[in-house]
């Protein structure tokens, strides 16, 4: 049975195993439903411009990244990217810059 938005199914069937489940029950279903609501705000939006050719797709694909970078930013909210916004102005940036902004040297120096 798929489990939709907003949906209680999930959370009728962990009621039944116990208190402790139940509690991360309503905490996964919160998760659930604030990250369909993330996806959901921009439904006409596909992702970014910049993903074909962008780093952090390369690290991700590579596993040097967590995929909540990409769900996040390339394939959700883009315009909050900071590279995005950097990319558009023309401002330089480096490979290893994350898309709030930050640097993850590990980028840099892999094998370091």
């Amino acid at each position: 049975m798929p489990v939709k938005a907003g949906s209680t199914w999930f959370y009728h069937r962990i009621l039944l195993s116990g208190s402790n489940i139940t509690a991360l029950g309503k905490r996964l279903e919160r998760i659930f439903e604030s990250e369909t609501k993330l996806f959901m705000k921009n439904p006409s939006s596909k992702e970014c411009k910049w993903y074909p050719v962008c780093p952090m797709r390369y690290f991700y694909e590579t596993g040097q990244i967590n995929g909540h970078w990409i769900q996040q930013y390339c394939h959700g909210q883009w315009e909050k990217c900071r590279r995005y916004q950097m990319e558009e102005k023309g401002e330089p940036h480096p490979d290893w810059m994350l898309p709030d902004g930050s640097l993850d040297d590990n980028l840099h120096n892999p094998d370091s």
